[in-house]
């Protein structure tokens, strides 16, 4: 399963919002204004793409990802 999202001005934070999508292969959600940090459990799903480029996350890159 893939989602793009990039670009389409998105807000807020991402905490668990994709937990359940457990075949999500990419993840696209560049150039919004997502802040927040940048949690954990994306590393549990199996991504092959992950675009997290040109938001306000205030938190690391987790080393798991």
């Amino acid at each position: 399963m893939e989602i793009n999202l990039d670009g389409n001005l998105l807000s807020g934070t991402i905490e668990n919002v994709f937990e359940q999508c457990t075949n999500l292969t990419q993840l696209v959600l560049g150039n919004n204004h997502i802040h927040g940090s940048i949690t954990e459990y994306l590393s549990e799903l199996p991504l092959v793409v992950l675009d997290l480029d040109s938001n306000n996350f205030t938190s690391i890159i987790p080393v798991s990802l």
